[in-house]
Order: C-alpha cells, then sequence, then structure tokens
C-alpha cells in the first residue's frame, strides 16, 4: 500500500489529496472518485473530538445551563 505514493500514475491522475490535518501536520488522502465539471471535489480534515458537540446540542433544545451539567457531570466534552 505504501508504493501507491510512488506510482507515477497516482500522481499524473490525481489520486491523492495533502490535506491540511492542523496540529497532527499534512497527509495525504485518496481523492474522491466524484467529480463536477472535471474538479475534484477538496477534501478536509475531520473535526477534532468533541468540536461540534455544544452546537449540535443547542440545535437540539439543550440550553447552556444544561450542557455545562453535562459537562461537570463528564458526560460531554
Amino acid at each position: 500500500a505504501s508504493e501507491i505514493h510512488d506510482d507515477p500514475q497516482t500522481a499524473a491522475n490525481g489520486y491523492l489529496q495533502t490535506v491540511d490535518g492542523g496540529d497532527k501536520g499534512h497527509f495525504d488522502l485518496v481523492a474522491s472518485p466524484v467529480q463536477f465539471d472535471e474538479t475534484p471535489v477538496p477534501l478536509t480534515r475531520s473535526p477534532e473530538l468533541g468540536q461540534d458537540t455544544e452546537e449540535v446540542l443547542l440545535e437540539i433544545g439543550l440550553s447552556w445551563d444544561e450542557i455545562a451539567e453535562h459537562k461537570r457531570a463528564r458526560v460531554i466534552l
């Protein structure tokens, strides 16, 4: 699997895309096979653990006080 990085066809066909992983550095991911108007879909890193927790809980109706209580109880990050 590591030889994919050295294969000239991999680069020529754009099979790998470099992604900025934030504090984890840059790394290559397999590019999406889906393209619109011959434009590759840009890849991004996944969110950090717990990054969107508060936003999601607010969207489903929890209050800031309820979220704070869940944090104190170590139910969420």
